[in-house]
């Protein structure tokens, strides 16, 4: 009736500058408008659960199953589930061109994350829930006892920034102090192709 949807998404989703293109196009076809909220994972289904988004976009499958799970979600006429999955991102460890811990070559991402903690190098977590910031904590060696929590790096502040931030502002971070970073690979190669600048 308000010919408004609410869309509560992720900061890579939106950093992306996907839903800038695709959103015009969707407005002149149906003639709605899409009101987005860009958050992390966590805080945009949250957003959800509270009421305040008539459609979620985000990408942390476990999280999705338990929205759904917990009955904040219902099937559309004509589809099969409450959740569906429509495309895909990949996630890639940025760093320094220098690479002083060595990931390229390192054999496996564990690996990699294992060198960047041996060595003490420079890392920026997104810190916020999101589905990156979830991906992250699954790559740390599990002596180190990383978790979404901040308390838990409270010992690797020497070279663990815990920045509660988008995706976008996380990799202008990481640019700027010569550091690692877990980046959706839409969002860098957005950030890539303007120059390290966050639009």
């Amino acid at each position: 009736e308000t010919k408004a949807i609410r869309l509560s998404t992720t900061t890579s989703v939106n950093d992306s500058g996907l839903l800038d293109y695709l959103l015009p196009y969707f407005q002149d076809e149906y003639g709605y408008e899409v009101e987005v909220y860009s958050a992390g994972t966590g805080k945009a289904i949250a957003n959800a659960e509270s009421g305040n988004a008539d459609a979620i976009l985000v990408h942390s499958k476990s999280q999705e199953e338990e929205f759904v799970a917990a009955g904040f979600a219902y099937t559309l006429p004509d589809f099969d589930s409450e959740r569906l999955s429509f495309m895909h991102n990949y996630f890639v460890l940025c760093g320094p061109a220098d690479d002083p811990a060595g990931v390229a070559d390192a054999a496996t991402a564990l690996d990699a994350f294992a060198q960047i903690a041996d060595g003490k190098y420079p890392f920026v977590s997104r810190g916020d829930a999101s589905g990156t910031h979830t991906k992250e904590i699954s790559l740390w060696p599990e002596d180190l006892g990383i978790t979404t929590e901040a308390d838990s790096v409270a010992d690797y502040t020497d070279w663990y920034t815990y920045s509660n931030a988008g995706m976008g502002a996380c990799l202008a971070m990481a640019n700027e102090t010569n550091a690692y970073i877990l980046s959706d690979k839409a969002t860098f190669l957005t950030f890539e192709a303007n120059g390290g600048i966050v639009e």
